[in-house]
């Protein structure tokens, strides 16, 4: 399946924190319109990435959060999420609060 999602033309990552056995870990995940693929590591960055062991093969559209981490990688196209550019919107809309 990595090899699938390697090859894919789109696929979608993302990441978000769990626990296991109370301690924090971290929920990596890269998908396309019918394959997901899941993975949980104790740490988060490069390091988890590169263990997941799809994104340093990925030539596709990556379509992604403004992580930092997945700007390390090169050879694919790097797509932002509307859902992301939303959020962001919607921060600076609001009015900044001084104390």
């Amino acid at each position: 399946m990595k090899e699938q999602l390697q090859q894919a033309e789109i696929s979608h990552v993302d990441e978000t924190d769990l626990r296991v056995a109370s301690k924090l870990h971290w929920l990596y995940l890269v998908s396309t319109e019918k394959l997901t693929d899941y993975e949980v590591h104790a740490k988060r960055g490069s390091e988890a990435m590169n263990a997941a062991g799809i994104l340093e093969n990925f030539h596709g559209k990556l379509v992604l959060d403004h992580w930092k981490v997945y700007f390390s990688y090169y050879g694919y196209e790097l797509v932002a999420c509307n859902a992301h550019h939303l959020r962001e919107l919607d921060y600076l809309k609001k009015p900044f609060i001084q104390t």
